[in-house]
């Protein structure tokens, strides 16, 4: 998106992460007079409410695929019908879900921090489960499953773990050299993922064996992969990567903190309360910012802040410590 503005901004309590599917905005919120979180289907022009379902206490961003749209929330596993927002199912796992689920292929999974589990889209049926504690693990696994080529790809505080994706048996386990926990992205035959030594490390999707590694510190979140482009961000910079070898192509200072993600020819990021769209064509260029407005202290338990940013062709979607914002392209 070449330019942006707020078209509509809801209060504190807007909600979560959003995914926006077949033209509905998922997200989940707390609704004025009722008790937990619930999954809202929403207008995205208006972000006005169409269904809403219970969905637990706290719950992650929402996933949807088939017309179905599945959501964790403390140790559950829901399971919507992603037109009339009715419970299809629910399971539950012996402790927390530590992530949001991923969703491919007819099969939804979830990390516990201990073990992997697979479920059935449709039936709920539990498929298999992988063990990472059978690992000395030195801390538990955070990392969202990533998945590619046939398999499920997890980092622990072991190292780097590849499963079969439909039968759950372990392919290959590669200890010590990706040991973050962090969540591994897949790309092109190829996995990248931050190990405890603050180094960015690809890897052979077919082995685990490592094709580069390059030193970066204060690097919060995963990169963004293109065909040839790896972006990551530090504290103070953008840097862009041949994804090839590693090398560097570009790095400069930059307001940006956390990349967020890329659409299109745009990379979107946030920092210090900003939602950033910098043009990847031409050389990072900022092409639009947006503001979020100052809050009470009381109210949010802090400054404002952005803590989530979901881009699709045409529009962006933000979460802020003062409210959830729908942005789309300026009237010029």
């Amino acid at each position: 998106m070449q330019t942006g503005t707020e078209y509509w901004r809801l209060t504190v309590n807007g909600g979560g992460p959003a995914t926006v599917a077949n033209g509905t905005l998922y997200n989940t919120a707390r609704i004025r007079d009722q008790d937990g979180t619930y999954l809202t289907c929403r207008n995205p022009a208006t972000a006005g409410i169409e269904t809403s379902s219970r969905a637990g206490r706290s719950a992650t961003q929402p996933i949807v695929t088939n017309n179905r749209v599945f959501v964790t929330s403390g140790n559950s596993l829901f399971c919507f019908d992603s037109e009339t927002g009715k419970q299809q199912w629910r399971r539950f796992a012996n402790r927390e879900i530590v992530s949001r689920p991923m969703v491919h292929d007819g099969i939804v999974l979830i990390n516990i921090g201990i073990s992997i589990h697979a479920y059935d889209t449709v039936s709920g049926d539990e498929l298999w489960q992988y063990k990472l504690w059978q690992y000395n693990m030195n801390q538990d696994s955070n990392s969202i499953p990533a998945v590619g080529g046939n398999r499920v790809f997890i980092s622990s505080g072991w190292g780097l773990h590849a499963i079969e994706f439909l039968s759950g048996d372990e392919v290959y386990t590669v200890p010590g050299e990706m040991d973050s926990g962090e969540t591994p992205v897949y790309h092109d035959q190829t996995i990248y993922v931050m190990n405890s030594n603050n180094e960015l490390i690809a890897a052979n999707a077919s082995n685990g064996t490592v094709r580069w590694r390059i030193p970066v510190r204060s690097v919060a979140d995963p990169p963004v992969v293109t065909r040839d482009v790896v972006y990551i961000c530090t504290a103070h910079e953008i840097i862009a990567l041949d994804s090839a070898d590693g090398s560097i192509i570009s790095s400069g200072p930059s307001k940006v903190q956390r990349l967020m993600g890329l659409v299109g020819e745009v990379l979107y990021g946030i920092g210090s309360g900003d939602l950033f769209a910098l043009d990847v064509a031409n050389d990072l260029q900022q092409l639009w910012s947006l503001s979020t407005g100052s809050v009470r202290m009381e109210d949010v338990g802090g400054p404002a802040r952005v803590s989530h940013v979901t881009p699709i062709d045409g529009a962006v979607y933000m979460n802020a410590r003062d409210g959830f914002y729908g942005v789309g392209p300026r009237a010029d």
